[in-house]
Parts: C-alpha cells; structure tokens; sequence
C-alpha cells in the first residue's frame, strides 16, 4: 500500500461540497423569507432527524468495526484537538459578531460537530470504497471524540437538572422578593392610582419602616 498511486477525484470533491451548500443556502432564504415555514419544518426534522442519525451511528459502527480497531492514540489526539478547536473558534467568532449566550453555545457545538461530519460525507461520496473506509478512520475517531460526551454531558447536566435541582433551568421565572410582590399586587389592585401606588411602594421599600 506504500507504493499505490491514489488519483483524488477533485471534481467529485467539488461536485459533493455544492450538493451540501445548495440545501442549507435554501434552508437560509426559507428562514429569511417564510419564517413560520421554517418553525413548522424544524419540528418535522428534528425527531426525524434524531432518528437519521441514531441509524447511521450503530450501522455505521457495526459495519466499519474492523476499521475502528485500526484507530491509533495519534488519531485520538488528533481527534481531541479538532473538537477542541471546532468549540474554541465558534464561540469566538461568535462572540466577536456579538451573538447572545444560546446563540454563541449553539454555533460552538455546530462549528465543532459539523466538520468531521462533513468530512466524512464527503470522503464517503468522493472516494472509492477501499480508500474511503481508509481516509474515514481518524474522521470516525474525531466523531467519537465529539458526539458521545457531549451526550454524555448533556444527559448529567439533565438528570442533575431534575433530580437535585442543583442546575436551575433558566426559562423559569426567578422567584421575586416579598416586598417586590408586594408592591407588584398593590399596582394592580383596582382602587389604587399612580400616586397611591407610589406611596405604598415607597413605604414597603423604605428598611426604616
């Protein structure tokens, strides 16, 4: 194998690279221009696509384990750093276009788990079957390094979530203080104006009284 002669099919490459972009460009323009189309699409392709994937992940295993055993401690590290990396730079470009907290966790986790999954389509679709299971074996290896303990991390961070209650969820609404209860019910009541209002909040938020 040290002396084979692999030709790269570029064109292929190119051919795969257009055929990934062409669907998220149409994704984009629905989410600019149909928005309610694309809400009502994402909850279609959410638990349709969760099962996609779960499918891919055990056939994929099952089928290519002897090409798992050939995965070295190289490949690992390397798989290590690309994940790494994936998360690292997403959250900063992120952060650098001023994108808000989900919006930064949610970039950082796709930057980091859409590269060994492009990666692989693509060497899947542009190379022949010896030499695409080859070249698949450290984009296998980072995929295992980035897919199972972020599930991993996920469910913990739920069962803590729920069990102990010691990561609060943070959709909840914060529970308020009792004086700013008070004084929330007290505007509302129908017999109170502005200035009767402002008297009692006065009088509940003032410590010396």
């Amino acid at each position: 194998m040290e002396d084979a002669k692999i030709k790269i099919p570029y064109m292929n490459l190119v051919i795969s690279l257009i055929s990934l972009t062409v669907p998220i460009t149409i994704g984009i323009i629905i989410r600019l221009k149909k928005p309610t189309w694309a809400d009502k699409g994402a909850k279609i392709l959410k638990p349709f696509s969760l099962c996609i994937l779960l499918f891919f992940f055990t056939v994929g295993s099952i089928n290519s384990y002897k090409i798992i055993l050939t995965m070295t401690w190289q490949m690992v590290v390397a798989g290590v750093m690309v994940m790494s990396c994936g998360y690292f730079f997403g959250a900063a470009f992120a952060k650098l276009v001023c994108l808000n907290k989900k919006q930064i966790i949610a970039v950082s986790i796709e930057t980091a788990l859409q590269n060994a999954g492009v990666a692989f389509v693509v060497v899947k679709l542009s190379l022949e079957t010896p030499y695409s299971d080859m070249a698949s074996v450290p984009i296998i290896a980072t995929l295992f390094m980035s897919g199972p303990p972020l599930i991993l991390a996920f469910l913990m961070y739920t069962l803590l979530r729920r069990c102990c209650g010691c990561c609060p969820n943070a959709h909840l609404p914060q529970a308020l203080p009792p004086a700013q209860e008070d004084t929330n019910e007290l505007k509302h009541l129908p017999g109170n104006t502005e200035g009767e209002a402002g008297e009692v909040s006065t009088f509940l938020s003032d410590p010396r009284k």
